[in-house]
């Protein structure tokens, strides 16, 4: 990054070159970081393309500051702050003028940096008081909500991260905002959670996300978000909207595909399928047809309507299975595509003629659960 120091801020630093009475307030907020007292950032919202900070100045001082500014991650290795900048950009230093006990929003962009690895972030700029020294400030920001369900079945716990994308940033910031009701749930076990799963001591379906050192805990019956000091211990109820639980769900279960769900019918032979996540893929499904076999381990087929919107070679998957350990025949073939241009493809695929199990199609970032029930 190459800084290009204008006229303008030349000018603005002498007229700001006095030393004046301190008027700076300690706010006592851990989330404040700044080397001059009086003078920082807080944080208004992250996107994949932007975020977005307010300059505060509590003193009886012009503060000057420029557009230049570092994104950095913290290596929890070695303790220090490491530029993840991916390539150089020009910024020109206008020197923008912060009045005494005011403030400024501003948008900085992140097409420049790497934030996909999970950890800790801040946006850092410098800021200048006209008595001849720097001074930093920053404003600590987190890319990634990791998650851990205790998954139906007694299958254990399943772990997942959400990161650099528009849905974890949007449950960040709605994060941010969210008050607790007061309400509070009992703790579930004194017990270490991996021994208290094993001891079937938590509820199957609980799913827990965290986001930078905290943890908060969804109950899969009454769907209640509360805070949790640690993953088992006692709950602080937020005021969440049904919109944002749906939201939570939406990430752990289906981010990063275009995910459609969707319900065969062996006596009706009836097929439907909804889209429930949308996000790009080079190529659109549709299934044509199945067909379900004879016998109690029968042998099925399923016919693809295929269409890439590029050429390209691309494996698709078919995968069968009634739980996470009980998993039936499956098929994968490499398609040979054209743009544009539709391919029709049959695969088999594994069941069960006595009870319900459900199919998986994979093609490049198009995922269908499709559940095939008897009845």
């Amino acid at each position: 990054m190459k800084r290009i120091l204008s006229f303008l801020m030349c000018i603005l630093l002498v007229l700001v070159a006095f030393f004046g009475c301190s008027e700076n307030k300690s706010s006592g907020d851990e989330n404040i970081h700044t080397e001059y007292e009086g003078v920082y950032l807080t944080l208004g919202s992250v996107s994949k393309s932007e975020i977005k900070v307010v300059w505060h100045n509590d003193t009886a001082k012009d503060v000057i500051y420029g557009e230049y500014y570092y994104i950095e991650r913290y290596n929890e290795e070695s303790g220090e702050w490491e530029s993840v900048l991916s390539e150089d950009f020009f910024v020109t230093d206008i020197g923008l003028l912060l009045r005494p006990h005011g403030e400024n929003e501003e948008t900085y962009s992140l097409e420049y940096f790497e934030l996909s690895a999970d950890g800790k972030y801040r946006l850092r700029s410098d800021f200048f008081l006209g008595d001849g020294k720097t001074y930093n400030t920053w404003v600590e920001f987190y890319t990634a909500v990791k998650f851990l369900h205790n998954d139906y079945g007694g299958w254990g716990l399943s772990a997942k991260i959400v990161s650099d994308c528009d849905i974890a940033y949007s449950i960040i910031d709605e994060l941010e905002k969210m008050k607790e009701t007061g309400e509070t749930v009992p703790k579930i076990s004194n017990k270490p959670l991996e021994e208290a799963v094993d001891d079937h001591l938590v509820k199957y379906g609980i799913l827990w996300f965290e986001v930078g050192s905290k943890i908060y805990r969804i109950d899969p019956d009454t769907h209640e978000i509360c805070r949790v000091d640690e993953h088992l211990g006692k709950g602080y109820v937020l005021d969440a909207s049904q919109e944002f639980i749906t939201l939570v769900y939406k990430a752990y279960q289906y981010h990063p595909y275009d995910f459609y769900i969707g319900s065969y019918n062996i006596a009706t032979e009836t097929l439907d399928t909804k889209n429930v996540y949308d996000a790009y893929s080079t190529v659109d499904v549709k299934i044509k047809k199945i067909e379900i076999g004879e016998g109690l381990e029968p042998t099925n087929k399923i016919t693809l309507e295929l269409l890439s919107d590029i050429d390209q070679t691309c494996s698709v998957r078919i995968g069968s299975q009634a739980s996470s350990d009980n998993l039936a025949m499956g098929d994968t073939k490499d398609v040979a595509f054209k743009a544009g241009q539709t391919e029709t493809v049959e695969f088999s695929f594994g069941g069960w003629s006595n009870f319900n199990y459900y199919i998986t199609i994979l093609a490049d970032n198009t995922k269908l659960r499709i559940d095939i029930n008897q009845k």
